[in-house]
């Protein structure tokens, strides 16, 4: 208590300009962090009806950060007419060829309804489409991410229409 006493004594100033200090210091990291938090993690996805979207998993446990909807089960769910919209995707390890050799990646494998159920748009080409999920359709399109783009490709804006080799076989690069 009579350390107290003497912090707080009017003789005392540097003492009361530290804590002053780090009680400012302690409030603005912690108001900091809270905005970070609330603009990254805690808004909602800007999606037309954030509320309805449903997200169905099947996990395989010895595999690490592997989730999975089978197409079987996404065919079922569109039949059902329960949900108005479903789309599937599934990640995948696989390798491209760039530069003359192969490059391993994480890719998504996702529905032709995927982009448009989720309102994203392309920086660059198209986006997958309902059309694109047909059988025999010729050349297989994929959609870069951002920043497989510019890794890649060094953000050309002459890729859409290119082709992209993934494990092997020719795909055709819609949008960005």
């Amino acid at each position: 208590m009579q350390f107290f006493r003497l912090l707080f004594a009017r003789g005392n100033r540097a003492a009361n300009i530290t804590i002053v200090l780090l009680l400012s210091f302690g409030l603005g990291a912690a108001a900091l962090l809270s905005a970070a938090l609330d603009r990254f993690l805690l808004q909602p996805l800007h999606v037309p009806h954030p509320e309805a979207l449903v997200r169905a998993v099947e996990r395989h446990p010895p595999v690490v950060n592997t989730d999975w909807f089978p197409y079987n089960l996404y065919d079922a769910m569109q039949r059902m007419h329960t949900l108005p919209e479903v789309a599937a995707e599934g990640s995948i390890e696989t390798a491209v060829s760039l530069r003359g050799g192969a490059e391993p990646i994480f890719a998504e494998m996702v529905t032709g309804n995927y982009f448009s159920l989720l309102g994203a748009k392309a920086t660059l080409g198209r986006t997958l489409n309902a059309s694109d999920e047909r059988h025999g359709t010729a050349g297989v399109p994929v959609v870069l991410s951002y920043r497989f783009w510019t890794h890649a490709f060094a953000n050309s804006p002459a890729v859409p229409g290119s082709t992209l080799t993934i494990q092997g076989k020719p795909f055709v690069i819609a949008g960005v």
